[in-house]
């Protein structure tokens, strides 16, 4: 039988969900194979976040499920804006994007932490120069 997986703190899952039994509920996972494992060939993954700071959760449940279902915030919209997907709305719930499996990510590649110092000392070299606060070299 096909079990609903929930990973995350178990005390925030309903008692009456824990215990149903199409339910699994993994909890917390810290080690990365388990989650993964449990990610890889999924049929959904399923995020209702409301706010994500990054979405690490959502990248891996693209990267490794087989279909994605995304709460319509803007870090989703973000790692999504280069896939084919579906919006739908949900009654009482909100917007939700839908993503289907086997699509190839084009990622940027992200910049070195040489180019964002280096950056951070241009514009701070810029703002000091416009306000006078250090003179040219």
């Amino acid at each position: 039988m096909n079990k609903f997986k929930i990973v995350g703190d178990e005390k925030l899952i309903p008692k009456k969900v824990r215990n149903d039994r199409v339910v699994e509920a993994i909890g917390s996972v810290l080690n990365r194979d388990v989650l993964y494992n449990a990610l890889r060939g999924a049929k959904y993954y399923i995020s209702a976040s409301q706010i994500e700071n990054s979405s690490n959760a959502a990248l891996e449940g693209l990267l490794l499920s087989q279909n994605t279902v995304l709460s319509d915030i803007p870090s989703h919209r973000e790692i999504c804006r280069t896939l084919s997907v579906k919006k739908i709305k949900v009654p009482g719930e909100g917007a939700f994007i839908v993503v289907k499996g086997g699509q190839k990510m084009r990622v940027k590649r992200p910049p070195s932490w040489n180019d964002v110092l280096s950056e951070m000392v241009n514009i701070a070299e810029e703002y000091a120069l416009a306000t006078n606060s250090i003179s040219p070299n």
